[in-house]
């Protein structure tokens, strides 16, 4: 289980939340669609490189149809005809990319022990 990410669902199956306990953008709130237009690029810089890395590797991900960003959230809609069991994992795989190094050490380390 992730120990840094709450999981949040929703009456609309199709959404869910993802709280991590570490900063994912710069910017107050931004949303992006699926294919990433190239009007969005001004919108991704407000994210800050990590942001934006983040955003279009979710985007990226099969099913992943939207996905809206603040500082310490991140909304995923998923297509109607996918999982969550197929695509959560991957979700939570990429935003645990983004997490800070210091705080991917720390728990190598407390795994380790």
């Amino acid at each position: 289980m992730n120990t840094h990410v709450r999981v949040e669902t929703h009456p609309n199956s199709d959404v869910r939340t993802y709280h991590p306990d570490f900063e994912v953008s710069k910017a107050h709130i931004e949303n992006f669609w699926r294919p990433v237009r190239p009007e969005s690029k001004e919108y991704l810089k407000k994210l800050g490189r990590k942001g934006a890395v983040l955003v279009r590797r979710l985007l990226a991900l099969h099913g992943v149809a939207e996905v809206t960003i603040q500082p310490y959230q991140l909304m995923v809609k998923k297509g109607l005809n996918f999982s969550w069991d197929n695509i959560e994992p991957k979700v939570l795989e990429t935003i645990e990319m983004s997490m800070p190094k210091g705080l991917r050490e720390a728990d190598q380390q407390a795994s380790q022990q």
